[in-house]
């Protein structure tokens, strides 16, 4: 099944101390298998890479480690500017009280069949109320 990856989910790839067992996991699975994302995840990917670096979280070196690592990984930028997709996001968020930016990969997931990356556990609890799968270690038991 083809997995959506959101940013909050990547993050956990760049910065040292939230790399955990989970991202390890996702990270193994997308540079094996791959992942699609909406088009507003490199932005989301590139602030909060230049936020980790502003509070010292990360060194020039170190982020510029990071985006090369995630630029090689195979990972493809889908269409969410499609009138169905557009809508599709906006009822989302309208029918959950939360971010269109949210909606939008909880929307993606759902027209692509794919299954949910993501680290937010309000997105997680709005997938799983969609029926859309999400993603976790296999070696672990929580969702």
């Amino acid at each position: 099944m083809t997995t959506l990856l959101d940013a909050s989910a990547a993050i956990a790839w760049c910065v040292p101390d939230e790399f955990d067992r989970e991202a390890e996991a996702l990270l193994a699975h997308v540079a094996a298998d791959g992942a699609i994302v909406p088009p507003l995840w490199a932005f989301e990917i590139e602030n909060a890479l230049r936020n980790a670096h502003r509070r010292k979280r990360l060194s020039d070196e170190d982020a510029r480690a990071v985006m090369l690592r995630i630029a090689s990984l195979p990972i493809r930028v889908v269409d969410a500017t499609e009138a169905p997709a557009f809508f599709g996001a906006f009822a989302i968020s309208a029918a959950h009280d939360m971010s269109v930016y949210d909606a939008v990969y909880l929307d993606a997931a759902r027209r692509h069949g794919a299954t949910l990356a993501s680290r937010d556990r309000r997105v997680l609890d709005v997938a799983r109320s969609l029926g859309i799968p999400t993603f976790s270690d296999p070696s672990t038991s929580s969702g």
